[in-house]
This record gives C-alpha cells, structure tokens and sequence, in this order.
C-alpha cells in the first residue's frame, strides 16, 4: 500500500495542482498594482477636469445673473443721473418714477441700493467682480440716451470672464 501511496503523490496530475510560485505571485501582484494606480489616477483627473467646468459654469451664471439683474434696476429709468453724459463712471444713479436707483462696486461686490437704503450685493462670495464701469451715451439725434455696463466675474480657481450691456433708456 506504500508504494500506491508514493505513485499517487509523484504523478504529472500531483505535481500540476502544486499553485503558484513565489516570484508568479509577486509578478501578478505588482501588474495588478499598476493597474490599479493607473485607474485611480484616471479617475483623479476626470474629478479635477469636472471641477473646473464646474468652476467656469459659475463664473458663467454669476456674470448673467447679474447682468440680469443689472437690467431690472435699468427698467423704468427715466434719467441718468451719475454719471454725466458721455462720461463713464463706477457709480449709477438713475431717476424712477418710484425714486432712485444705485449700482456700485465694492470689495469684489456688485452692489445696489433704491431710495438711499441699505446696499445689497448682487453677486455671491464665490466670485469677485471686478472693472465694474457704467458709461451714458447721451440721447442723441432721437436716440434715447443708454447705459454701457462692462466688468469682469473670476473665481478663486483662475477662470474669469467679462460682460457687457447696452440698455436704453425709456423715453
């Protein structure tokens, strides 16, 4: 019974269900490694690439919402007050029928304010406004006089963008 024992365990099937070698195993597991890293870092990068057009939207959103908002205190305006005509200031004043209306920049802020009240800012704190200009084109010729409003929206992340407006007045 001894000897079957010893032709079973010296057999070619025996000797193929031995498993794997140190050096196959190390091999398997630093491919494996690599692969991994290599997914991770790609992951890393769509991440980073989504947070930036994240950032580029809400420098986008934030420039339109107050460009919007910008010409809603516009609407109504019957005169300009500040600046004069046919300068360019960084201060809006504009005459109502309902009273007064203010825009000014202020530590990054887009700022404004109606019958000489309190200022309320227009932009968030994840964006800074800045360059923030008014000019009045004076009526000319039958042309209603206008207002040309530029400034520029950046974020903390390096992404900026300017905007501009050109809104008659109602005559």
């Amino acid at each position: 019974m001894k000897r079957v024992c010893t032709h079973i365990l010296s057999s070619p099937l025996a000797k193929s269900q031995a498993g794997f070698t140190l050096l196959e195993t190390v091999l398997y597991l630093a491919l494996f490694a690599l692969l991994m890293g290599s997914v991770v870092l790609a992951a890393y990068y769509v991440v980073q690439e989504s947070t930036r057009v994240q950032a580029k939207v809400v420098v986008y959103q934030e420039g339109n919402f107050v460009l919007r908002k910008i010409d809603w205190v516009l609407t109504g305006a019957t005169a300009i007050a500040d600046p004069l005509g046919g300068t360019t200031g960084s201060h809006l004043q504009l005459t109502k029928p309902t009273g007064t209306s203010e825009l000014q920049l202020a530590s990054g802020k887009v700022q404004f304010r109606q019958n000489g009240g309190a200022y309320a800012d227009l932009n968030n704190d994840f964006v800074t406004v800045s360059g923030l200009t008014f000019q009045h084109v004076a009526a000319n010729g039958g042309k209603p006089a206008a207002v040309v409003v530029t400034f520029t929206v950046a974020d903390n992340f390096g992404n900026s963008q300017s905007f501009s407006q050109t809104r008659n007045l109602r005559q």
